[in-house]
């Protein structure tokens, strides 16, 4: 569990990145799909911290 709580919480730092890049860039379809698996990682760190 805890290597799976790390991967997310990993996972999270990764799309908050990608996501200050993609906007930079302009590109819309990164941001929208990386928005999307970062609402699932706080999701998964959430779960898990119940």
């Amino acid at each position: 569990m805890l290597v799976n709580l790390q991967q997310f919480k990993q996972a999270r730092e990764i799309l908050e990145q990608g996501l200050v890049i993609a906007q930079e860039q302009g590109d819309k379809q990164a941001e929208k799909e990386m928005q999307v698996f970062l609402k699932r990682a706080v999701k998964a760190l959430e779960q898990a911290a119940e």
